[in-house]
């Protein structure tokens, strides 16, 4: 890769041959290894933080990659978060030139905020989230703006990256004054390949990949499906809500028509989306899917929820439906549109196939991300 620039928001730049990046992640995904060997194949150290309670079987992780797992909070609330002290021990051990992390509000985006300016390093935030979600966390995270902690962080940032229009809305809401970069979650084509041969007869084959957890809105999606008739449900993970789930489906007696599968191999997924006639994310809070263009570029339409970027990836009506989040419903009458016209499954399943094409593809996407953090 040759010399990178390298240096702080502030200082002068200077050169230096493979700079250590340390990318910190609350939550794992194969999309984060994915991104971490990118950046290693680019020139990069690349060192992913990642939380030793998550498990990370299956996932793939190239040698180039240097996974860190890092002890976490005990209290639910904090479960994915590292321990500050720790954090600091395993940033001091590494001397990372560039730390990358994924909220401006947390214990770990303030020591690391720190940390940069310390020792003037450089700083890049991805601003994942989009609202306060609760009463409580309006209330914290209004106590830190008035702290001026998020604001450290903004003003410390090299670069701040949004992954979509609600999280670039949030930051500016909450006074951020610096240009934040759109960069939306991209996708690797080739291993997401586009289906070939679409269903055109009833039951309709529903597909999620989600973490069994509140904000995924699972139950609201089974109770959508409850009502209507000719409707099957693959829902892909795993998470702390399996047996509220599982319990919700024995009440409504779904059990032959909703399918739970805890673990599919990464690479393995498109043969699901292509089992599959639409792709469903029902999340009743969502930053931005992962697995939205995942399932786009293998040719599913797909129903998103209104809440955060997610609705990004959708043209209404074009590729895919919007309904409004948590109304069970609104959710039903966009699966009902589906059975209705089901010539309309492949018409808006080779949209999403081409639009992932066209502004979704990963490896560009990767190098406008280089770009901007050493310009």
């Amino acid at each position: 890769m040759g010399h990178i620039l390298i240096g702080s928001s502030s200082n002068s730049m200077k050169l230096r041959m493979k700079p250590k990046i340390v990318l910190i992640r609350p939550g794992i995904h194969q999309t984060d290894i994915d991104f971490s060997s990118s950046l290693a194949k680019r020139g990069f150290q690349a060192f992913l933080f990642v939380p030793a309670n998550i498990d990370i079987k299956g996932m793939k992780v190239d040698e180039e990659v240097k996974l860190v797992r890092y002890k976490v909070y005990n209290k639910k609330s904090f479960v994915d978060y590292p321990l500050p002290k720790e954090l600091l021990k395993n940033i001091k051990k590494i001397k990372p030139d560039i730390i990358q992390i994924n909220e401006d509000f947390q214990p770990y985006s303030w020591i690391s905020a720190h940390y940069c300016k310390k020792y003037n390093k450089n700083l890049v935030l991805i601003s994942e989230k989009y609202t306060s979600a609760t009463k409580f966390n309006k209330t914290m995270i209004t106590l830190i703006d008035f702290l001026r902690l998020s604001k450290n962080v903004w003003e410390q940032s090299r670069v701040i990256i949004s992954h979509g229009s609600a999280t670039t809305k949030f930051l500016k809401e909450r006074g951020c004054k610096k240009d934040i970069a759109n960069l939306p979650i991209g996708v690797k084509i080739k291993e997401f390949p586009q289906k070939k041969k679409y269903n055109i007869k009833a039951p309709l084959e529903l597909v999620c990949v989600a973490r069994f957890i509140p904000h995924k809105g699972l139950d609201v999606l089974i109770k959508a499906i409850n009502g209507l008739r000719d409707v099957n449900l693959t829902i892909i993970g795993k998470g702390p809500l399996e047996n509220e789930i599982g319990q919700l489906i024995k009440e409504l007696k779904l059990q032959n028509r909703v399918k739970i599968m805890p673990y599919i191999p990464h690479n393995k997924l498109y043969q699901s989306f292509h089992k599959s006639d639409i792709y469903v994310c029902s999340s009743i809070r969502e930053i931005a899917s992962t697995t939205i263009p995942e399932a786009m570029a293998a040719g599913l339409p797909i129903i998103v929820t209104d809440a955060g970027s997610s609705k990004d990836f959708i043209v209404d009506k074009y590729n895919g439906l919007i309904f409004k989040s948590g109304d069970i419903k609104d959710l039903a009458r966009k699966i009902e549109f589906f059975l209705k016209n089901h010539k309309l499954i492949e018409t808006m399943g080779k949209r999403s196939a081409r639009l992932t094409e066209k502004g979704l593809n990963w490896e560009a996407l990767i190098d406008k991300y280089v770009d901007l953090i050493i310009k």
